[in-house]
């Protein structure tokens, strides 16, 4: 999630971009927050931590903790074709509309 009073910098700056694409009048604007991604196969590590979690991805896949890139990219295809009842989809959302 964001917040305001989050003292971490990324989640004030994903909050104030979130709050000022919402203000500049789209028809619908979506919130996505996935947690950990799965990489494509084809892609190309760069950075060990992001190896490693390829690895943490499977143990943390049944508790709602990780999406697919192509989960996150069918269902922000999905959502800007069909909308959604949230504004703001989190792991399970995308799941559901990833399919």
């Amino acid at each position: 999630g964001t917040s305001d009073s989050n003292p971490q910098a990324w989640v004030k700056v994903k909050r104030s971009t979130e709050l000022e694409i919402e203000a500049m009048g789209f028809k619908c604007a979506f919130g996505y927050r996935p947690c950990i991604m799965k990489p494509h196969k084809d892609q190309i590590f760069r950075k060990s931590f992001k190896r490693s979690s390829y690895f943490m991805y499977p143990l943390l896949r049944p508790f709602n903790m990780s999406n697919t890139m192509e989960e996150v990219t069918r269902s922000m295809i999905k959502v800007t074709l069909e909308g959604y009842s949230s504004k703001y989809l989190g792991v399970k959302d995308i799941k559901k509309t990833g399919k």
